[in-house]
């Protein structure tokens, strides 16, 4: 990536973050014990209260992201996939300016994530997969 480049997505991150912070302090988060109202008005509140928090936390970890590119682009490894080494496409970047994967690489993450995900008959078959296999271990050193 150009030094043109680096700029422009320099730039790019840099206002994300301003937005991002401005957006931050400007959340209002309502203390549950200042809620007062009948019990829909309460579920109303509190709801709206877990919602802010949650959208808070996201805003924060975008954050977080936005950092780690500044510093790539520093380090000059800004547009690189973290896992293959390959450099991410130019329209994902301008997408996505804080992405740490390729297309490629982040499909491949959410397959093996989608993947490790189990129902207890899964682990229940495995614990008896493992016996067998000991039992089998147990006849062969005869």
């Amino acid at each position: 990536m150009d030094t043109k480049q680096k700029s422009k997505y320099k730039k790019l991150l840099l206002n994300l973050k301003e937005e991002l912070l401005i957006e931050i302090s400007q959340k209002k988060v309502v203390k549950e014990n200042n809620i007062e109202g009948d019990d829909a008005d309460i579920a109303a509140e509190y709801l709206s209260l877990q919602m802010t928090q949650l959208f808070t936390k996201r805003e924060k970890q975008q954050l977080d992201q936005i950092e780690l590119a500044l510093e790539k682009i520093e380090r000059d490894e800004y547009g690189i996939c973290e896992e293959c080494g390959d450099e991410i496409n130019e329209k994902r970047m301008q997408t996505l300016p804080f992405v740490n994967l390729c297309v490629e690489c982040k499909g491949k993450s959410e397959e093996e994530g989608s993947s490790t995900i189990h129902s207890p008959l899964d682990s229940n078959q495995e614990n008896e997969d493992e016996d067998e296999d000991e039992d089998d271990s147990l006849l062969d050193s005869d």
